[in-house]
């Protein structure tokens, strides 16, 4: 299982751009953690846009038990959101694994400087999802800008890169591995690495071995200025939220090590883990 790759974590924030594919991944996570014993909860901190949210697939949460936060609004047209005080109440319960899904661009990640000093202290780990074929995240360039304008507005450093190269039923393999090349290139250069990619599980078609990445998408060997010196300087670093121990890069330097019987359940894209995922979100 892929959470099975980042060990003593509790807190798992997924940030990115619009259309990123956060919602479904965050939805996702949380089942799966589910699956691995967890008492988990989810936390939809999207108060930007109110037709893909997490929260759209509460009942299917809760039929497995997820327990869901949503924001609170202040009338029936959604046009003032507001976050709950409910959500202190995950960074004091620690038995909860909770997943947090925060809303597209700078603006989103505002609700996650909110409680900074509670992520801060905690057992935290976050994610920064890129889905490389949006025209605002289809270079290095742009992943760049975005990671750098969200990272800055959250007031908390990310920890590992997610690759959704997403296309919705149109995505092809090729897409995926020029994804995941690309997003592997950006982690390289900020000294990060990419903690796993995407693949959408078809209905009723078992998870296929794993396709290696063309060497052409491969991230150079070569790393750029390490991650304390590439951000702001006003973002704080705390010594829990390390980026965890094993997660794969594209060069394949690091193979994530999962023993006992989720080992055979871990499968690779090139050398970077792959999490199936299942649609929850109605696309319109």
């Amino acid at each position: 299982m892929i959470s099975d790759l980042f060990p003593g974590k509790r807190l798992f924030v997924f940030a990115g751009h619009f259309g990123s594919g956060k919602t479904e991944i965050s939805i996702n996570f949380a089942l799966e953690l589910v699956r691995s014993g967890k008492k988990v909860a989810l936390v939809d901190m999207d108060i930007v846009n109110p037709f893909f949210r997490a929260a759209d697939a509460k009942e299917e949460l809760n039929s497995h038990g997820v327990r869901v936060i949503t924001p609170i609004y202040a009338n029936t047209n959604v046009d003032v959101p507001a976050l709950p005080a409910e959500i202190y109440g995950m960074f004091e319960n620690k038995g909860y694994h909770v997943v947090f899904d925060v809303g597209g661009d700078d603006l989103g990640a505002r609700a996650v400087s909110r409680y900074s000093e509670e992520f801060l202290a905690d057992r935290t780990i976050m994610f920064y999802v890129v889905n490389t074929k949006r025209p605002m995240t289809n270079t290095g360039e742009k992943i760049e800008q975005t990671f750098n304008e969200i990272q800055k507005s959250a007031r908390i450093k990310f920890d590992a890169f997610v690759s959704n190269a997403n296309l919705l039923s149109d995505t092809t393999e090729s897409d995926i591995a020029t994804g995941a090349g690309l997003v592997g290139e950006v982690a390289g250069k900020l000294g990060l690495d990419v903690a796993f990619c995407v693949k959408m599980a078809p209905a009723g078609v078992a998870t296929p071995t794993s396709v290696a990445i063309p060497a052409s998408t491969a991230k150079p060997t070569d790393v750029a200025t390490p991650i304390g010196t590439a951000t702001p300087a006003d973002i704080a670093t705390p010594a829990s939220v390390a980026a965890p121990t094993g997660v794969a890069t594209p060069t394949g330097t690091a193979t994530p090590t999962v023993t006992g019987a989720n080992a055979a359940e871990t499968e690779y894209f090139g050398n970077v883990p792959v999490f199936r995922i299942r649609r929850y979100i109605k696309v319109f």
